[in-house]
C-alpha cells in the first residue's frame, strides 16, 4: 500500500467517526475533551523501541546528539549520558568542543536552554537521517497534546510548522522522503494523518478532529486539514517564510545559495528565526519557557559564513546553544578514515572541509564540490549525452568561444535550454551541453607537458580534445565554427574579447549571430555565479567526459579586494571549457527565448561578498 492509499484510508476513518459522532457516549466525549495531553516517551525510545519508528538502531553518536537536545525535557527526565558516552565525547571531540559540552551538561540542575543546536559534520554522517528523527519527534510531541496551540496562546486551528530547509530541491526531497518513509511505519502518525500536499504532510490534533466532527453533514465548509504541518523545502523557496515554526532545521546551511548565485545563509536564517518566538509560555511559577528551536546541520565551508558564527556562539558558556563537530569517520562507524584517502589525495583542501569537518580561513576554496559535478555527469550519462556533431530540428543553440593567448588553448561549447517542471510545480529551464571542443598546442621545448597532453588526448572518449602541433591558427577554429553553423541553429555565438576581433569579423561576414562577451573581473564572477546556481539546483546536464569534469572540479573561488574571483587550481589544470560553459549558460539564461527563473541575470556587474 502506498502513502496516498494510507492517507485516503485515514481520511475515510475520520469521516466515519464524524458521521457517527451522535452514537458516541456523552461520557466518553467528555473524557476525551478534558484530556489535555498523552504521556510522551523519550526520544531514544521513540526512535528505537519499535512502537513508533521501525527498524532503527541508533549509532553511538546519534544517541549522544539526540540526548543532548532533549535530556531533562518533558518525557526525557530519565535520560542521561552514560560513562561510555562521556568517554566517547572526550575521545572524539576536540578540546574546545568537549569542554563546552562538559560545562553545559555536568550539572543537571543548570542545563542549557538548547534553543539552538549546531552540528558540524563531515559528509555521509547521517545528517538527513538525524534531522528526520528530530522533525518527527517534535511532531509527535505536538500531537501528544489535545490542542498544542492552547499552550502558546494562539488560535486552536492555526497551523504549527515543523520545517526542514535544504540547500536545493533535490536535497529537500531526500529529507522529505526520509521523513515520509518513517511516517509509513508508525501507527501513531497514520491514525492522525490529514491532508497531504507536495512537500507537506498535515497531521490532525484531537482538537482538529473535534472541530471536524462538529461540522453538520452536507456542509460546504471544508474540514480542518491538520494543524500540525511537517515540510521540507529548499532555501530558494519563498513559501517557507511567514509560517509559525516551532522548529527550523537548516540542512547544509553553509552551502545555501540564492537565485543570484550568492550565499543566502545569512538572509534565510534571519528571515526565518523570528517565527520561533511564537512558541513561548509561562508556567505556574511564572518562569518563561521557549520551546522554539533551530538546528543548523552542515559540513563546513569558510569562517566568514553564519554557520561558523553560530557554531562558535554555541560553544560559548554564556550561550544556551550546544554544538558538536565531528569528522565523517568518527560520526559514522561504517566508514574508516582509510576509506577516504583517495578523496584526500585528489584534493586535500576539499577533504578537510567535506570529510574532516574543518572550517577553512576563506582565502581559497573549491567552487564546486565533486558531488555537485558528479550529479551533472550522472544525468548526462542517464540521458546518453554525447559530443553531438549536429543539432536537432527547432532547437535554438548558444555557443561561446574562448580564444587562447599566444600559444594557449582554444575552446568552445554549444548548448541549449529545455523547459522543465520542478518538484514544486514551478516552470524553469534546464541547460544541456551538446558539444565541446578544445584545441591544445603541444609545446616544442617541454617534453613533460607534451607527454601530458598526449595522455589527455588518449583518455578522451568523446572527441573533445584536438592536439595541434605548435601555435594554434585562429583560422582553423573559425572554419570549424562556420562548419558547425551549418549543422546547429545558432541564435548566439559569443567570444571572449581576447584577440577575437578578426574571428568575429569573419563570422559576421557569414551572417552569423556573433558578438563579444567580456570575460574578466566582476563579469566573470557573475557568469560563474549563474553557473553555480544552475549546478546547485541540478539544472545543468553535462557530457560525461572526465576532461570536462576535471576542469569544473578543480575551479577555485579566491578572495580579492572586490569580493571573489574564479580561477583554475594550478598550471596543471585547465579551465577553458569551464569558462565557455559559464559564458554560454549566462547568455542562454539571459536570452528572451529562454527566461530561466533562477538566477536573475539583469544586473551584470555584481561580485560575491
Amino acid at each position: 500500500m502506498d502513502l496516498d492509499e494510507i492517507f485516503s484510508s485515514a481520511q475515510k476513518k475520520a469521516k466515519s467517526k464524524k458521521d457517527n459522532i451522535n452514537e458516541i457516549q456523552p461520557e466518553k466525549n467528555k473524557i476525551k475533551k478534558c484530556q489535555e495531553k498523552l504521556e510522551i516517551v523519550d526520544v531514544i525510545s521513540f526512535a528505537e523501541s519499535g512502537s513508533f519508528l521501525s527498524g532503527i538502531s541508533l549509532y553511538p553518536w546519534q544517541k549522544i546528539i539526540l540526548k543532548a537536545i532533549y535530556i531533562q525535557t518533558p518525557g526525557n527526565e530519565k535520560l542521561f549520558f552514560t560513562p561510555e558516552e562521556w568517554q566517547l565525547m572526550e575521545q572524539d571531540l576536540d578540546l574546545e568542543n568537549f569542554e563546552s559540552i562538559k560545562n553545559k551538561f555536568s550539572n543537571p540542575s543548570s542545563l542549557p536552554s538548547r534553543q539552538e543546536l549546531v552540528l558540524c559534520l563531515g559528509r555521509r554522517s547521517f545528517k538527513s537521517f538525524l534531522t528526520s528523527i528530530i522533525a518527527l519527534y517534535e511532531t509527535y510531541k505536538l500531537l501528544s497534546q489535545h490542542c498544542p496551540q492552547k499552550k502558546y496562546g494562539i488560535d486552536s486551528l492555526k497551523p504549527i510548522w515543523v520545517i526542514n530547509v535544504a540547500t536545493n530541491q533535490e536535497q529537500a526531497k531526500i529529507v522529505f522522503d526520509e521523513m515520509e518513509a518513517k511516517v509509513r511505519s508508525c501507527d501513531f502518525f497514520i491514525s492522525r494523518l490529514g491532508r497531504r500536499r507536495m512537500g507537506e504532510i498535515h497531521f490532525l490534533t484531537d482538537a482538529d478532529n473535534e472541530a471536524n466532527s462538529r461540522l453538520p453533514a452536507g456542509t460546504k465548509m471544508a474540514d480542518v486539514e491538520g494543524s500540525i504541518v511537517l515540510t521540507s523545502g529548499n532555501s530558494n523557496s519563498a513559501g517557507l517564510r511567514g509560517h509559525a515554526a516551532i522548529i527550523l532545521i537548516y540542512d547544509e546551511i553553509a552551502h545555501f545559495i540564492d537565485s543570484n548565485g550568492k550565499h543566502s545563509d545569512h538572509s534565510i536564517y534571519t528571515a526565518l528565526q523570528p517565527s520561533l518566538q511564537t512558541f513561548t509560555w509561562v508556567d505556574e511559577n511564572r518562569v518563561r519557557h521557549h520551546d522554539g528551536k533551530s538546528v543548523l546541520i552542515s559540513s563546513p565551508t569558510t569562517k566568514n559564513r553564519i554557520f561558523y558564527n553560530r557554531y562558535m556562539r554555541a560553544l560559548d558558556n554564556s550561550s544556551g546553544g550546544i554544538a558538536f563537530k565531528l569528522p565523517t569517520w568518527k560520526a559514522n562507524p561504517g566508514i574508516e578514515k582509510e576509506d577516504l584517502m583517495e578523496a584526500y589525495q585528489s584534493d586535500p583542501d576539499a577533504f578537510m572541509q567535506e570529510y574532516a569537518a574543518e572550517f577553512s580561513y576563506g582565502g581559497t576554496e573549491a567552487l564546486f564540490s565533486p558531488q555537485m559535478i558528479d550529479r551533472c555527469l550522472e544525468r548526462g550519462m542517464q540521458n546518453n549525452l554525447i559530443n553531438k556533431e549536429a543539432g536537432e530540428f527547432r532547437i535554438k543553440y548558444f555557443a561561446h568561444v574562448d580564444p587562447g593567448k599566444t600559444g594557449d588553448n582554444y575552446a568552445l561549447v554549444v548548448l541549449h535550454a529545455e523547459d522543465v517542471i520542478l518538484e514544486d510545480g514551478e516552470k524553469s529551464n534546464k541547460i544541456i551541453l551538446d558539444h565541446a571542443k578544445i584545441w591544445v598546442p603541444t609545446p616544442e621545448n617541454n617534453i613533460s607537458m607534451k607527454n601530458s597532453i598526449e595522455i589527455l588526448a588518449e583518455e578522451d572518449q568523446f572527441g573533445i580534445v584536438e592536439v595541434v602541433e605548435g601555435k594554434i591558427n585562429p583560422k582553423i577554429v573559425d572554419e570549424y565554427i562556420i562548419g558547425l553553423a551549418t549543422k546547429f541553429d545558432f541564435v548566439s555565438i559569443t567570444y571572449d574579447h581576447w584577440e577575437s576581433s578578426s574571428s568575429i569579423e569573419q563570422l559576421k561576414s557569414r551572417n552569423l549571430p556573433v558578438s563579444v562577451l567580456t570575460f574578466a573581473g566582476k563579469s566573470k564572477t557573475t557568469y560563474y555565479g549563474f553557473l553555480y546556481s544552475l549546478i546547485s539546483n541540478d539544472l545543468l546536464d553535462i557530457i560525461p567526459s572526465p576532461i570536462i569534469a576535471d576542469e569544473l572540479k578543480f575551479l577555485q573561488k579566491k578572495r580579492n579586494r572586490g569580493g571573489w574571483t574564479v580561477d583554475k587550481l594550478d598550471l596543471n589544470h585547465m579551465d577553458d571549457i569551464a569558462d565557455c560553459i559559464a559564458g554560454a549558460c549566462f547568455v542562454a539564461g539571459s536570452a528572451d527565448l529562454h527566461k530561466i527563473p533562477l538566477p536573475k541575470t539583469r544586473v551584470v556587474r555584481t561580485g560575491w561578498r
